[in-house]
């Protein structure tokens, strides 16, 4: 087989290998990888690896129980079955299989582990590149309706280990917004909404959205304000 893919301990050609649609890593990126080289079938550096990819599991609170050895094994073998000298490989392991809740699924769920190898040149050391410079704004989009929340898991599973439904979010003293929802609040008789910018960018959900424009209808038609 020339390219190899492995899934909770069935292996077989990389394109004929299939996940399930409920995995937690589909539509919450819930999960940790790690990836690294190999070579006349060796992996590079395979306890460094292995090593952040546990730690990576531990963080994250992803119960994963194979043993360090056993997970090495596990990846040696899929570099035997393939037909490739070198190549990457590559392996995730997400929380596990169930309807999406933010909320960890229950403790019985096992974590589900994903290995597959594909082509990857060896980059020679004299090689010359060339480059560009961003600002590093990765974890500041909010704005976005990414696949990969797991900030939103942890804090949603914070406050349903102490018997809470919800998690408000804030920079400083900035509320920003829960874990799974918009937040709205009502104090003194006005009603608060976020602002409509955070760092310069819309952050506003669609709840706000909807009450601006029966605001704008309300005052339009009565002919007075309603404060925000």
């Amino acid at each position: 087989m020339k390219y190899i893919g492995y899934y909770n301990g069935e292996i077989g050609p990389l394109e004929e290998m299939k996940i399930p649609m409920l995995g937690r890593a589909v539509y919450f990126g819930d999960g940790c990888y790690d990836a690294t080289t190999f070579a006349h079938n060796h992996i590079f550096a395979v306890k460094d690896h292995i090593g952040r990819f546990y730690n990576s599991c531990r963080m994250l609170e992803i119960p994963f129980e194979m043993p360090r050895e056993a997970l090495i094994a596990t990846l040696q073998q899929c570099i035997d079955a393939n037909e490739l000298d070198h190549g990457m490989l590559y392996w995730q392991c997400s929380r596990g299989t169930g309807l999406r809740q933010h909320h960890f699924l229950p403790a019985d769920v096992k974590p589900n582990l994903m290995i597959f190898t594909m082509p990857c040149e060896l980059i020679p050391f004299d090689r010359t590149f060339r480059l560009i410079s961003m600002e590093d704004t990765r974890f500041f989009h909010c704005n976005i309706k990414t696949l990969n929340l797991i900030p939103s898991v942890i804090a949603t599973q914070r406050c349903m280990e102490v018997g809470c439904q919800e998690t408000v979010l804030h920079r400083g003293e900035r509320v920003t917004e829960c874990a799974h929802s918009n937040i709205l609040m009502l104090k003194d008789g006005v009603l608060c909404i976020r602002a409509v910018e955070l760092d310069g960018k819309p952050v506003g959900g669609r709840n706000e959205a909807t009450l601006r424009k029966l605001q704008e209808a309300y005052t339009e038609h009565y002919d007075t304000d309603i404060n925000y």
